[in-house]
């Protein structure tokens, strides 16, 4: 029952999408070399409420520099790749979603060619993802396309290729390495294609939420992709 998405869930799921969205339009415009974490943090939370337009729970990795991790007292330094994945949490359903930003405005050209090849793999699952795909199958093949980037061949993919959300951030089905999840009509998921090398200072993960439909699946987390 909590996998499979009914309409009304759905038009509750949109909302926390955009609310999350707010969120990611309030991060763009404080982060800069010398910000503190917990301000990017605590300008996301503020985006997400004045786009709900209520107040929700919004939270989530907020680390600059490294894959992931809780808001620090730190301050972020120019030529870090902020990576912020955020959640935002609207009359109970979840959204998770994921962009990663350059502190400062001129990223090496490692960092962009590493942006550019994760963008496009998470524009390739988009168009991969339907109904009786496995979540294992799903996994493999963006390991191996991560790996396909010189410098991401040894890094691969550490994590998951993504989750189910709803009731919750993480649910079923688990698009896993070992842990299967089929995709079924009515699933929302998202998918989150990331890589983490030092030289990037950070890496980058980028993270779009779907729901799976008759024919494929319908982007729920329109955002643009950039680094800068």
């Amino acid at each position: 029952m909590q996998t499979r998405k009914d309409a009304d869930e759905i038009d509750v799921i949109r909302r926390a999408v955009r609310a999350n969205l707010g969120a990611y339009d309030a991060v763009r415009a404080i982060i800069a070399p010398g910000v503190c974490e917990l301000d990017v943090l605590a300008a996301g939370y503020r985006g997400a409420m004045a786009t709900a337009g209520e107040k929700v729970f919004h939270d989530g990795d907020y680390q600059s520099g490294v894959p992931g991790g809780p808001a620090r007292n730190r301050a972020i330094e120019e030529g870090e790749i902020y990576i912020v994945d955020a959640w935002t949490v609207y009359r109970g359903y979840w959204s998770d979603l994921c962009r990663a930003f350059l502190v400062g405005s001129q990223p090496t050209d490692l960092q962009q060619s590493v942006f550019d090849h994760i963008a496009a793999i998470q524009r390739w699952a988009g168009e991969t993802l339907k109904p009786g795909l496995k979540g294992t199958e799903l996994w493999k093949e963006m390991d191996a396309r991560i790996r396909e980037h010189p410098a991401l061949a040894d890094a691969g993919l550490i994590h998951h290729a993504g989750h189910g959300t709803g009731l919750r951030a993480h649910t079923e089905p688990d698009l896993n390495r070992d842990r299967e999840g089929i995709l079924e009509v009515g699933h929302v998921v998202s998918v989150e294609p990331g890589a983490y090398i030092a030289e990037a200072r950070g890496g980058v993960r980028l993270e779009n939420t779907y729901l799976i439909t008759e024919t494929g699946a319908e982007l729920l987390s329109d955002y643009p992709m950039k680094l800068v």
